[in-house]
């Protein structure tokens, strides 16, 4: 299911000529969780990809986020009986993924 969503949000965001978006979330908060591996910081991200400053690149971040949060609940709606289950899958999950600082 997650690599569903992920490549979901990919495509979403290439769609939207969001894909500057996509690779600093990829870089910050994917790689660092899959590959068991150490964030970059906000500050390499920005010099990485030329963006101009912390502030840009974490807003960045917050839009993909919320994306993947968005079709993640549109996923879990398809699997759960009741909206209830649905927050409730999706708290546990988020939590999941914030103990490994990907949310």
């Amino acid at each position: 299911m997650l690599d569903k969503l992920l490549v979901e949000v990919q495509a979403k965001c290439h769609k939207d000529d969001k894909i500057l978006h996509w690779k600093v979330f990829n870089d910050r908060v994917l790689k660092p969780v899959m590959e068991n591996t150490r964030a970059p910081s906000l500050t390499e991200i920005c010099y990485k990809y030329g963006i101009e400053n912390e502030k840009k690149a974490s807003n960045m971040i917050v839009t993909v986020n919320r994306r993947f949060r968005a079709a993640l609940k549109r996923h879990l709606r398809r699997s759960v009986s009741r909206d209830v289950e649905v927050d409730e899958e999706l708290q546990e999950l988020m939590q999941i993924l914030s103990k490994k600082g990907a949310v």
